[in-house]
C-alpha cells in the first residue's frame, strides 16, 4: 500500500481518486499535521496544545507491487481501529 496524504478536506473533493481510493476519519495522536503548500506535500508536526486527536486531512490509498514500493525517505505507521 502507498498513501499519500492531500492537501485538501474531504468536502473539498467532488469525484472519486483516478487512481486508488480517497479516505478520511483518521486522528493523529501525539502529532498534528501541516498541510503543504500549493503542490507541496505536508508533513507531522509537533502536537499542537489542547489538540489531541487532531483530524487527518484525506488520505489517497494505493495498492503497488512490492518492486514499485519506495522505502527510502518513508515513514512507516502502524494504523489502529478503536470504538
Amino acid at each position: 500500500m502507498k498513501t499519500d496524504v492531500e492537501n485538501h478536506d474531504k468536502d473539498e473533493f467532488k469525484n472519486p481518486a483516478e487512481e486508488g481510493a480517497l479516505i478520511y476519519g483518521f486522528f493523529l495522536d501525539g502529532a498534528n499535521w501541516e498541510k503543504g503548500r500549493g503542490g507541496e506535500q505536508g508533513y507531522l508536526c509537533d502536537q499542537t496544545l489542547k489538540d489531541s486527536n487532531p483530524e487527518l486531512p484525506v488520505v489517497n490509498v494505493k495498492a503497488v507491487t512490492s518492486e514499485q514500493r519506495v522505502k527510502a525517505g518513508m515513514y512507516e505507521c502502524p494504523v489502529y481501529v478503536t470504538k
